[in-house]
Formats: structure tokens, sequence, C-alpha cells
């Protein structure tokens, strides 16, 4: 099941395009008004597709809220936008997407891209290696040590793919708190310390560090 996040604060045009969606075939549709919305819904499922109006109510746009959550996933991202002045481009061509729609759209140009997005979801790269003997596979969104199934709870599961989607990159604590406890406010240090130990713990073969004052990384496989 391809699950698909459309982020737009306007009722009427989210619905309309849940409907497209739902009649070309049978995909899981959320829908966000706003980036704490948006990012409640990435934390509990895997989002393999993104429709995102650029202006949405709130403190951070469309694309500083699909930039985050691409640091959980790779999705595919169609941005749909009134907006095309140079100052909205430059910032979206900052973000990884597959296309820039302007409204009002044409439903058959919009399923033509969207079709194409779910194609390339089907031709990626399901599997990713993590160490020598171990492998993330995206679709079924499990870990696997030497073929055996490596349970992991909702939190640390967040954490994992925020390592492993940028494997080789120093992930910041700040950025860690915001994606795992963002509606919670406070001192996140310690839960993240526990729940880095777990993880660790988890995949001793795996190589995780700790820079001070900085963050986690995952190191990319030999």
């Amino acid at each position: 099941m391809i699950n698909v996040l459309v982020l737009e604060d306007d009722f009427v045009i989210a619905t309309d395009i849940e409907e497209l969606l739902q009649s070309t075939g049978a995909y899981k549709i959320y829908i966000a008004s706003n980036y704490q919305d948006a990012v409640h819904i990435a934390t509990r499922v895997y989002i393999h597709i993104i429709i995102s109006d650029i202006h949405i109510k709130g403190d951070l746009d469309g694309i500083d809220t699909v930039k985050n959550i691409q640091s959980l996933y790779k999705p595919q991202v169609v941005f749909l936008t009134s907006f095309n002045d140079d100052i909205t481009l430059q910032k979206a061509s900052k973000v990884e997407f597959a296309s820039y729609l302007l409204k009002p759209f044409v439903e058959k140009e919009f399923l033509t891209v969207f079709k194409l997005c779910v194609i390339k979801i089907d031709h990626n790269e399901n599997m990713k290696k993590v160490s020598a003997n171990c492998l993330y596979d995206f679709l079924q969104q499990k870990l696997f040590y030497k073929n055996q199934e490596i349970e992991l709870t909702p939190k640390e599961q967040k954490l994992f793919l925020l390592l492993l989607n940028e494997q080789g990159k120093i992930i910041p604590f700040d950025i860690i708190d915001e994606m795992l406890w963002f509606d919670q406010v406070g001192d996140h240090s310690s839960k993240r310390r526990q729940l880095f130990f777990r993880l660790r713990s988890k995949l001793p073969e795996a190589s995780f560090h700790t820079l001070k004052y900085q963050g986690y990384i995952l190191d990319k496989p030999l």
C-alpha cells in the first residue's frame, strides 16, 4: 500500500485531491493542513508520496515541511502552488521533488505526474545495506539481521530512519528532538540518549557514533 500525504490548508482542494487519487487506485491518503499535523502523520506512518501546497498556514511553509519529512523518508514530492516567483522557485530548488504544478492544475496532468511518482517508487531500490549482515526493507518497513527481523519500537524506528537516510552524515540533536518529540515541550536529551543506546544495543554490528555537542551518525558499511 502506498501512503500519500496531502499537505494543503484549503479543505476543498485537499478533499478534491483525495477523491481524485482514490478514484485511480488503492492508495492510503492522509491530509494535513500545517507542519505540526504533517509531522504527526509522518511519525506514525511511512510516507511514499507528498502532494504539497507551498504557502500553508503556520510557522513553516510547505517547502520546509517537506524538507523535514525527507529527513525521515525519501518520498516522491509534487508541489502544487499558485506561486512561481523567483524567490519561491529558488527555495523549492533546494528540495528534491518530482514535479511543480501551478494551480488551478489540470487533472490529467496531475494524474500523469502522480502515476510517474508511483512508477518511480516501484522501481526504486527497496533494500538498503546497514552493515555486513544487516538490511532494511523500505517497502515492508522492517529491519533484518542475517535474515531475522529485528523488532524496533516506533521511536527507535524513526531515529534509525533519520540516521539511515543520511548515512555517513551527522544528524544534529535538535533535528532528532524536533522529529521525535515535536509535540512535547522540554529537554529531551535523556530520552534521546536512552533511545540511541537501545538502538545501538539491538544493532551491535552497525557503526553508530556520538559526536559530543553535535549529534549522531551511522557510518556507511565498508
